[in-house]
């Protein structure tokens, strides 16, 4: 049984031998999320049997001249490529409350997208928690997965009754938020992610570190770390649509 990386990005900004970190990462299933045209063309070359390839735009990037319309382009130009569209989202840390409408306008057409043909959208919402799981039930016909949530425990709520997904970083090891938001959030509707290169106690972080993540939310769910493990997987494989890994791991 495998483990999964959900969220990841595994770019030459980062690591001089990309290839290599993959190779140093065998057990790990792991899901590359591109932010701009650049990386998005970039990870392509990655994929894999354990890698697969989400390409997006970070909405910072959007709001200082990444033309969202080329990032539209360039996703549907490689659509069978990709199992999901991300990393994509709204963002009020690094950008104004004023910048909030055009944000709004840029998912809306990426997750319009993602509906056409039916892939899941993997999402950012720093400081913009509120507005993620208000905007995303209206909008979203596909799997909606929160990357790296740190919104309260009744934002986290109520994107859990709207069905929506939550990938834990490996610091819940120590973050007091992620414990909790594991204690919340049903096992079916978790899954595991680094964010490498962050989010780690050593830069950069590699995916190799969701084991730790696995022991955790064990710890926490009262659970054996092989079931945590299995069941992250089988919901990876369900959001994904990846179903002859699903197969592999059902048989």
């Amino acid at each position: 049984m495998t483990y999964v990386d959900a969220h990841c990005h595994i770019f030459k900004q980062y690591y001089s031998n990309p290839e290599l970190i993959i190779e140093s990462c065998k057990e790990v299933h792991m899901l590359i999320t591109g932010t701009n045209l650049v990386t998005n063309k970039e990870i392509l070359a990655l994929k894999q049997t354990n890698v697969d390839i989400a390409m997006g735009a970070y909405p910072i990037d959007l709001l200082n001249g990444l033309n969202i319309k080329d990032v539209l382009e360039q996703i549907e130009e490689n659509i069978s490529e990709i199992v999901a569209v991300g990393e994509i989202g709204l963002d009020l840390h690094h950008a104004t409350r004023e910048s909030l409408p055009q944000q709004i306008e840029h998912i809306t057409k990426l997750v319009k997208l993602a509906n056409k043909y039916q892939k899941p959208v993997v999402v950012h919402s720093r400081k913009a928690e509120k507005e993620v799981i208000e905007l995303l039930p209206k909008i979203a016909t596909v799997p909606v997965l929160n990357h790296c949530f740190s919104g309260r425990k009744s934002l986290v709520k109520k994107g859990v009754e709207a069905g929506m997904y939550f990938s834990i970083p490996s610091n819940v090891v120590h973050s007091t938020h992620f414990q909790t938001l594991v204690k919340i959030i049903p096992i079916t509707q978790l899954l595991t992610e680094t964010d490498s290169p962050y989010l780690w106690k050593e830069f950069p972080n590699t995916p190799n570190t969701v084991k730790h993540s696995i022991k955790k939310i064990a710890e926490i769910k009262g659970m054996k770390e092989n079931d945590v493990k299995q069941q992250i997987y089988l919901n990876y494989c369900r959001i994904f649509k990846t179903h002859e890994k699903m197969k592999a791991v059902l048989s």
